[in-house]
């Protein structure tokens, strides 16, 4: 009795993206497991080869690891070829993925409204980009199609959408902030840059204020130019040119007089607070032999935050899992030496302080053998509330009030060489 022929199998795995690719039941991994385990138990079969493309979307047919199986197929080198296709889940879990869906454009579209104060469709779609497409979704959902979703939750005025207001009688109109993050942030640019150069021209400010906020925290012209009418002046330049200058510079006499205090109190200003402190403490870590790694979200907000600071390598160098890894990399600054973390700030000017403690908390229960120092930095006028928080019931019975200190803004606003442990504050 002759021997049955064995066939010779290839495994082909994809994932549409990255984030696909680490997901523990849609990875290329788990994908090639479950495609071995039936492999192994049929008769007379065999693995050939595993071919595995992740990252790649299945309109694109460019794909290495599938140019490489049709070449084998060509060359007999495979008899069939097995892949794996999750099946569809069931009407109630669809229900759920739906769900979680509406919620988190709801989130990320209320986020969009409020930092602009007010914003269009085209910029909430722009916000709402990188979430749809590691959803599977940007192909399918166009900006206008958000329109019934916005309609739920947030009111509409002219061409922007607003956060709703509930007025006597239970109806809902726009709420219309005075304040937008957006434009303090903007102001803030703007400053700097005049600071240093006194006047420029629009094409200049435009072109400094766009490349400094970057992706869905970019400003819209109409942002940008509303901000510097209110505190810039148009006069007449070089060759006639028209340029801006801050109002508070028309006094050429006083501007020489007290130009020092000037700049010092606009420097610092409250609207540019949180940033000017990452910056200091980037260059006191400096001074003391540490380099720096600033926040992922301020580094996607700040093109200058992705210059002062330094990438932290993979969660394997630290000892940490990738989940933990993840979230600590959004902590305002890190200290680091070699694949060390010397020390963590978190800066809290109008933010909750709690989620400051939330993320040093995240830290510790990741690098439970170690003692990082980790201190929060807020405004003089907050000490209380910090006291209040850190020192907290639930905070002293775990141990976190005696590993987080305070630090208030003027300890540390215009200093080159800040003693940290020794401006630093515990709670008892």
């Amino acid at each position: 009795m002759s021997k049955a022929q064995i066939k010779k199998c290839a495994v082909y795995t994809r994932v549409s993206t990255d984030i696909q690719a680490e997901k523990e039941f849609s990875s290329c991994e788990a994908q090639e497991e479950k495609i071995k385990a039936f492999i192994k138990s049929q008769n007379n079969w065999e693995i050939a080869k595993v071919y595995s493309d992740a990252g790649y979307t299945g309109a694109n047919i460019n794909r290495p690891a599938l140019k490489e199986l049709f070449e084998d197929i060509k060359q007999n080198k495979v008899d069939f070829v097995l892949t794996y296709k999750k099946a569809e889940a069931l009407p109630e879990e669809r229900w759920i993925e739906e769900a979680e869906v509406g919620n988190k454009i709801r989130e990320i579209a209320g986020q969009a409204i409020e930092y602009h104060g007010g914003a269009k469709l085209s910029t909430i779609y722009t916000r709402l980009m990188p979430f749809l497409l590691n959803s599977g979704l940007l192909e399918k959902m166009t900006d206008k199609d958000l329109e019934p979703n916005l309609r739920k939750y947030f009111v509409r005025r002219d061409d922007k959408w607003y956060l709703p207001e509930v007025r006597a009688g239970g109806i809902a109109e726009a709420k219309v902030e005075e304040y937008a993050p957006v434009e303090a942030r903007v102001e803030s640019i703007i400053r700097r840059f005049l600071y240093d150069k006194h006047r420029a021209t629009m094409d200049e400010i435009l072109n400094t204020v766009y490349s400094r906020l970057i992706n869905s925290n970019a400003a819209e012209y109409e942002e940008i130019v509303h901000t510097l009418n209110r505190i810039c002046i148009k006069v007449a330049g070089d060759g006639g040119k028209a340029v801006y200058q801050l109002k508070e510079e028309r006094d050429r006499e006083l501007l020489f007089k007290f130009a020092k205090e000037k700049v010092e109190e606009y420097r610092y200003s409250e609207e540019s607070d949180h940033d000017t402190i990452i910056e200091q403490l980037a260059r006191i870590g400096k001074n003391k032999g540490y380099e720096s790694h600033i926040g992922l979200t301020e580094q996607n907000k700040d093109k200058n935050f992705r210059e002062l600071s330094i990438p932290m390598g993979s969660n394997v160098q630290f000892g940490l899992d990738q989940a933990a890894f993840s979230r600590i990399r959004q902590i305002d600054t890190l200290w680091i030496k070699g694949i060390s973390i010397m020390a963590a700030f978190e800066v809290e000017k109008s933010t909750s302080i709690d989620s400051g403690i939330t993320r040093f908390r995240e830290l510790f229960a990741a690098t439970p053998t170690l003692n990082i120092p980790a201190y929060i930095i807020i405004p003089d006028k907050r000490e209380k509330e910090a006291r209040d928080k850190i020192g907290s019931l639930a905070n002293r019975r775990e141990g976190i009030t005696e590993r987080i200190k305070y630090i208030v803004f003027s300890d540390i606003l215009g200093k080159e060489e800040v003693n940290i442990a020794k401006v630093a504050k515990g709670v008892s």
